[in-house]
């Protein structure tokens, strides 16, 4: 039973992903094909691909973050979590997957995310444009755990 299901789209992300396959498209077209602006082309439409969109699925017992076309997911079961709180990430922890000082990051646009403290100590960041119906969701399915 889900309690929770958002997607959120990095459209920042996709229209900047979106001027550098354009702009080397049109590089290509202009000065002939070059394997390596190919292949770089090709790896920013994948990026574009995977890291374009952000779904985050809590129920009772797991939270699911999955980017893109699901290719990339990470479960953390309900049971294991200590602590979560709302928080803001500062610019230069940009997007996408990455560790931080303050554990892994997952995120496709904007600065707020919910933290979650597992309880041997390990940290997760979960990107959101709904940060505060997120960490609820995370609330309720801690409650229905601690009620089994």
């Amino acid at each position: 039973m889900n309690t929770y299901r958002h997607t959120q789209i990095g459209r920042n992300l996709m229209i900047v992903y979106s001027a550098v396959i354009l702009l080397g498209g049109l590089y290509l077209r202009m000065y002939g094909f070059n394997c390596y602006i190919f292949s770089a082309l090709m790896l920013v439409g994948l990026a574009l691909i995977t890291f374009s969109r952000l779904t985050v699925e809590v129920a009772d017992r797991v939270i699911e973050v999955v980017f893109g076309l699901r290719f990339i997911r990470r479960s953390i079961l309900v049971s294991k979590i200590e602590a979560h709180r709302i928080v803001r990430n500062p610019w230069y922890y940009l997007l996408g997957i990455r560790y931080t000082p303050r554990g892994w990051l997952f995120s496709v646009s904007g600065s707020s995310a919910v933290e979650i403290k597992l309880k041997g100590g390990r940290l997760y960041r979960i990107g959101s444009d709904e940060a505060d119906k997120l960490a609820n969701a995370i609330g309720e399915a801690i409650s229905i755990q601690a009620e089994h």
